[in-house]
């Protein structure tokens, strides 16, 4: 069977996750989280490679309850065998988050609110004056722009070698990274540039130059482009253009009795998937 991971984008205080942040989100001291009638049980919270950290919860409801059953084979009604503060977990969530992409996966985008929930929990729970955010990430430039209302940073990756030697126009006035750091001449240069701002407006020379960028990206010139901002309602909004904003499908087995999937099958493929998606 298919599970399909859509990808999201964390982000604390409006920028992206730092490593320290990653050992609070990511602590495992909290087993299970209740809201109203529905619980999460975590039965896995914790790092799963040098990059990679994730958790697989078990979630289920106490109500709707019905006092009675039905016997699927003889259609005859009885007592319903579970009392009503019984709990049957069964439906899962398993998240996975790249720390070498930033980027968040989860297996059931309706439960992005509870992510979000859950991490601020963690937060909260240390006292930090933190909020964290689980926002959707956009790949058309056209509907991030629509969204769009303010600017906090903006930042790609930039190689310079034999085969691509394109400056980057906007950002001629900038020192080359071997001239900054007095090195010898070199034919293969990468660097990152990131720009970050509190809340600049949007004007219509930023949305030329984003363009420019977005075309450049797509030509190869760069990559890893990440713009974040605000929408109109004032939430995070987050752009990306690189191979991992798409959805990571992975094919594993269900248990036939259960219709429940092993997570150890879970992380094994979900790896190998990731790992195969860094590498286009």
């Amino acid at each position: 069977m298919i599970v399909s991971f859509s990808t999201l984008q964390v982000l604390v205080d409006g920028n992206l996750v730092k490593n320290k942040d990653l050992d609070i989100l990511f602590d495992n001291s909290e087993q299970s989280y209740q809201d109203k009638d529905t619980y999460y049980l975590f039965d896995e919270i914790r790092k799963l490679t040098d990059d990679v950290y994730w958790f697989y919860a078990k979630i289920g409801c106490t109500t709707p309850y019905s006092e009675d059953v039905v016997d699927t084979k003889t259609y005859e009604s009885m007592k319903n065998p579970r009392e009503i503060d019984l709990l049957e977990p069964n439906k899962q969530l398993f998240c996975f988050y790249d720390n070498k992409t930033k980027l968040l996966f989860i297996n059931n985008l309706n439960l992005k609110g509870k992510v979000e929930s859950f991490f601020q929990r963690k937060l909260d729970s240390l006292e930090k004056q933190s909020t964290v955010s689980v926002s959707n990430v956009f790949s058309n430039p056209d509907r991030f722009i629509e969204t769009l209302s303010l600017i906090n940073q903006v930042k790609f990756k930039y190689r310079e070698d034999l085969f691509n030697t394109t400056t980057l126009g906007a950002f001629d006035m900038l020192p080359q990274p071997k001239e900054l750091l007095g090195l010898a001449p070199s034919n293969d240069v990468e660097y990152e540039l990131s720009i970050k701002m509190k809340e600049a407006n949007v004007t219509k020379d930023f949305l030329e130059k984003f363009r420019e960028l977005v075309g450049m990206r797509k030509d190869g010139l760069f990559r890893d482009l990440v713009c974040i901002g605000k929408d109109k309602n004032h939430l995070d909004t987050i752009f990306r253009l690189d191979n991992m904003t798409k959805k990571i499908d992975i094919s594993v087995n269900q248990d036939k009795k259960t219709k429940l999937f092993d997570p150890n099958d879970i992380t094994k493929e979900f790896l190998k998937k990731l790992e195969r998606t860094d590498c286009l």
